[in-house]
């Protein structure tokens, strides 16, 4: 059996930590996969074999005009360069597929119209983000409403998607961990606090930057690390909301490898995720592998995910995030049980479920279609 699976990101040479469910799905199933991406300047990583076709276009990037206009013109323009990509290799190729899984709803235009072609059942992954905004878009609610199953790794959306996709077969299913990259390497923890995530609005850098005038008051021998994608006028921006006397102890990384980020997570005191939006973040049961206890806002799964391996405080609350670091760092009983509650966490969460709870979905669809 052939399962289609149309995804948004695909891991890469650069930065791997992108579209790992498809990529686990394609590479653990027990079904063949083919995987259409959106072709990047960079080499797809992939280990075993499977057709992976990249398409190209390029999006539209308006940024003095409508934004809103613009960066939905630039979706409806993918889902037409996808949709005929996807037919003419159907065409040509000719391979027999009975599942289609979307797993951006990027292409949840072109996953309905082929489904509806071929008379297959189609599958939609759905992040916390995409749902709320599908939400506020009156079209997509009818698309939604196509899909046969949809797959969310967020307990936290159960009920949004209850009542945008009623009646419809749902898979809660949480994100995996590659232990073999992630773990715990035993070493010597420095006075340095860490976060990862590339800059945007979600990730809530701007509260960050507000706590950390509290937190070097408060831990003045600490530092900041901040690992992810960020523009230098960006992070010149960000800086300059910190005291300057405080500027020279936030260091921007840039984009790193996963191993390069188990490393410094191993050699951090406290993980930092100050997200006002949020599903099921993969970096929090990343650092939970390598035993460093966490400080979370709670969105999404993040406080449950987290029980018993960190603090979590209400987002939007710089004070409370800054008040919650300190007494990590400061109380060392606590930090104790919290690592070991890392260790403990971290052992819930497998890529090889994740893929054996899906494939038992497309079964189950393909036994009562």
């Amino acid at each position: 059996m052939t399962v289609l699976r149309l995804c948004r990101t695909f891991p890469r040479r650069t930065i791997p930590g992108i579209g790992l469910q498809p990529y686990y799905c394609s590479e653990l199933s027990k079904f063949e996969s083919i995987v259409f991406t959106k072709l990047i300047d960079d080499e797809p990583i992939k280990r075993t074999e499977y057709d992976l076709i990249q398409v190209s276009y390029s999006d539209c990037k308006f940024e003095s005009l409508n934004t809103n206009f613009f960066g939905a013109l630039t979706k409806v323009w993918g889902e037409i360069r996808m949709l005929l990509a996807v037919s003419w290799f159907l065409l040509t190729s000719g391979p027999k597929v009975k599942i289609i899984h979307c797993h951006s709803i990027h292409y949840a235009i072109t996953a309905v119209l082929l489904s509806k072609c071929l008379r297959v059942p189609v599958v939609l992954s759905i992040g916390g983000t995409d749902i709320r905004r599908a939400a506020n878009l009156r079209g997509y609610k009818y698309i939604l409403r196509q899909f046969a199953c949809v797959i969310h790794v967020a307990s936290s959306h159960q009920k949004l998607i209850d009542l945008l996709m009623p009646g419809i077969k749902r898979l809660h299913v949480a994100n995996g961990l590659d232990d073999n990259i992630f773990f715990d390497e035993h070493k010597k923890r420095k006075k340095q606090l860490l976060c990862v995530g590339n800059v945007r609005w979600q990730k809530g850098y701007d509260d960050l930057m507000e706590a950390a005038n509290l937190i070097f008051s408060d831990c003045p021998d600490y530092k900041l690390l901040i690992v992810g994608k960020c523009d230098r006028e960006v992070c010149d921006e960000l800086k300059s909301k910190v005291n300057k006397n405080f500027r020279h102890k936030i260091h921007f990384l840039g984009v790193l490898d996963q191993k390069q980020i188990n490393s410094i997570m191993n050699e951090s005191m406290v993980f930092l995720l100050p997200s006002v939006s949020e599903g099921l973040p993969k970096v929090l049961l990343e650092c939970q592998a390598a035993a460093l206890p966490v400080v979370t806002t709670d969105v999404g799964d993040c406080a449950e995910i987290s029980s018993g391996a960190g603090l979590a405080v209400p987002p939007g609350q710089p004070l409370e995030f800054a008040n919650a670091v300190a007494r990590l760092v400061h109380d060392k009983r606590l930090y104790r049980k919290c690592k070991e509650g890392c260790r403990k966490n971290s052992k819930n969460y497998s890529w090889d479920d994740l893929v054996k709870k899906v494939d038992e979905a497309y079964s189950e669809l393909l036994a009562n279609d």
